[in-house]
């Protein structure tokens, strides 16, 4: 009985880029190393998913979707109402941290307006996330924002970027788990994977950046199913 190989993308949020990465890369080894799709097990994870699903009770991590709310809708009006803007103005303000920790009432308001933020913002970025794929006659079949967990049958594990990798290398050190880790980029021989579309209101960083995950995630399969055949892989 042959072992089954795990190869994981992993992105922050699981909802746009590690998605797409797991559909285009199992498409590439249906389409032309179908001998080993039974072998080769493919799937995607976030590093910090649970934060896009779960209630928000941080104000550094409110803060963080109310700027890009505010920069969204300076470009494209109409995600705040005018009593959210002046919320937004009251969340920038230098003793705004201490009045989250201290008034329930902003602390409430701060959540509700972030909460509204990030689900605009993840909702947006599956449509776009969706429509790239169905360019390609292709769709996402999974259940995104899964949170990355220790998984002793993967082998080859692919982040999006430098922080995320970061952050895998951590957690699977902590179990004293070694699996091969590397930047999908570096380990495809492609351009580096932009980030920066997530709550962007311009579509084309979003398409730019899913163009880019595309090439890659298709010539990292196409290095690996190389990598096996030669029997070089290694998991240290």
């Amino acid at each position: 009985m042959v072992d089954k190989i795990g190869i994981e993308y992993v992105d922050t949020g699981n909802n746009g880029r590690s998605p797409l990465a797991e559909t285009v890369a199992r498409n590439n080894l249906k389409q032309f190393y179908s001998h080993l799709s039974d072998i080769i097990i493919i799937s995607s994870s976030g590093t910090n998913s649970n934060a896009f699903i779960e209630p928000i009770t941080s104000f550094e991590f409110a803060k963080i979707f109310v700027e890009k709310g505010d920069k969204y809708n300076i470009v494209i009006p109409g995600l705040y109402s005018f009593d959210e803007l002046e919320l937004v103005e009251e969340i920038f303000q230098e003793n705004a941290s201490n009045r989250y920790e201290t008034d329930e009432n902003f602390r409430n308001r701060t959540n509700t307006l972030a909460v509204k933020t990030r689900d605009h913002f993840l909702r947006e970025e599956t449509e776009h996330r969706n429509g790239f794929l169905k360019s390609f006659r292709l769709e996402y079949k999974g259940k995104s924002n899964k949170q990355t967990e220790i998984n002793p049958n993967v082998g080859l594990i692919l982040p999006m970027d430098t922080t995320n990798a970061e952050k895998v290398r951590g957690l699977y050190n902590n179990h004293n788990l070694f699996p091969r880790i590397k930047v999908l980029s570096d380990y495809a021989e492609t351009d580096p994977l932009s980030g920066a579309y997530f709550g962007s209101p311009h579509k084309e960083e979003h398409m730019k950046a899913f163009r880019l995950i595309k090439e890659a995630a298709e010539k990292s399969i196409d290095r690996f199913v190389e990598e096996y055949k030669n029997g070089s892989i290694s998991f240290s």
